[in-house]
């Protein structure tokens, strides 16, 4: 399979390349992994008058809301020259970014300069490999706003959301997943880890939340039976970029905790998205699962 897209760029996309962006132009959706694409897109839109983003797939796109280009990460030149043409200037990011395999790239020559430019942060955290794309397209002199301010509604609250109430042995749990998440913050893991009582029983790592809670699940039924049932800590780390990238959860993840024994999740309020909230909080309540939003002083006193 070729590296290289077998795209030749015209003349007129290396005109678009090097178009100055409009001081006011139309929005840019860059639409990774999940459903929070989908409602970023409806939220630009009523905020738009009606004028809907231009949009990036990057994943498998739900059949029913297709983008409105669907390109590979190495197709960076295309991309740009995509964005001057519609005159972007806001570019936002939403949903997971799962790094791909090296071979379905399909590298056009800027993907491979901007790839090239990035290759001592394919080797870091996520946070900070997004930084460095997020820097990019700031040189290329788009604006990137903040997730939170495109869709505040489904921003977790503070507080219980659910029927079911963490007990004072959960936010034990929850204590000793705080400290390690700050504890581990410099060094850009995960932004999840399970927790019963004192012990950290599973961390996020590459494999992503869902596994790991499966993992978590496991060693509560097995080698870990004496202790509580686990608890899950999901957290915005501190000093990360929040402009993307920030963690969700949705019906999935409620599913997964539920088939592995969790007794619900913390989640840090204001910094984490419920996708979407209703639905999740629902889905909580029918699983016998809490849902409890961690304001920025219980975060601090940990």
């Amino acid at each position: 399979m070729s590296l290289f897209s077998p795209e030749i760029t015209p003349p007129s996309a290396i005109k678009d390349l090097c178009a100055p962006l409009p001081a006011e132009g139309a929005v840019g959706l860059l639409m990774f992994r999940g459903e929070l694409p989908i409602y970023a897109r409806e939220a630009i839109t009523q905020n738009s008058d009606g004028r809907p983003p231009v949009t990036f797939g990057f994943s498998e796109a739900p059949p029913d809301a297709p983008p409105d280009y669907q390109l590979s990460l190495g197709q960076a030149g295309k991309l740009l020259a995509l964005l001057r043409k519609h005159q972007v200037r806001r570019l936002c990011f939403f949903g997971a970014l799962h790094r791909p395999k090296f071979l379905q790239l399909r590298f056009d020559w800027e993907g491979l300069k901007f790839f090239w430019s990035l290759k001592s942060f394919l080797l870091q955290g996520d946070d900070a490999l997004m930084r460095a794309i997020l820097t990019y397209f700031e040189q290329k002199g788009f604006i990137i706003p903040q997730p939170a301010e495109i869709l505040p509604s489904l921003l977790c609250p503070v507080g219980a959301m659910t029927k079911i109430q963490p007990t004072a042995e959960d936010f034990i749990s929850a204590g000793a997943g705080i400290r390690y998440l700050h504890l581990t913050a410099p060094t850009d893991t995960g932004q999840a880890c399970a927790a019963a009582g004192k012990l950290i029983s599973a961390v996020e790592a590459s494999e992503g939340t869902a596994e790991m809670i499966e993992r978590a699940g496991r060693l509560a039924k097995t080698r870990l039976k004496a202790l509580p049932a686990p608890v899950l800590v999901k957290l915005s780390k501190p000093g990360q970029d929040t402009r993307a990238d920030l963690p969700a959860i949705g019906i999935k993840t409620i599913e997964q905790l539920q088939n592995a024994g969790f007794r619900g999740a913390f989640l840090s309020a204001g910094r984490c998205f419920l996708s979407p909230p209703a639905e999740t909080i629902r889905a909580a309540d029918g699983a016998g699962l809490f849902l409890y939003g961690l304001t920025e002083t219980e975060l601090s006193e940990q």
